[in-house]
């Protein structure tokens, strides 16, 4: 049985325009520079106030 023979994977990429950007502190925030990738889950605010480094820097 030879594996050249077979199709394994198949990708198809759409190119995503430069556009409607986050800033840079923002991006790494929400992890994309692209504001139409991030959902926020319904009930959580845009800003809950909580700081990720106060757990660390205490």
């Amino acid at each position: 049985m030879s594996v050249k023979k077979y199709r394994l994977a198949e990708a198809y990429v759409i190119l995503q325009e430069y556009r409607n950007l986050f800033d840079i502190r923002k991006a790494l925030k929400k992890g994309t520079i692209f504001k139409e990738l991030v959902r926020e889950l319904p009930g959580k605010r845009e800003d809950s106030g909580y700081d990720e480094r106060q757990r660390y820097d205490e």
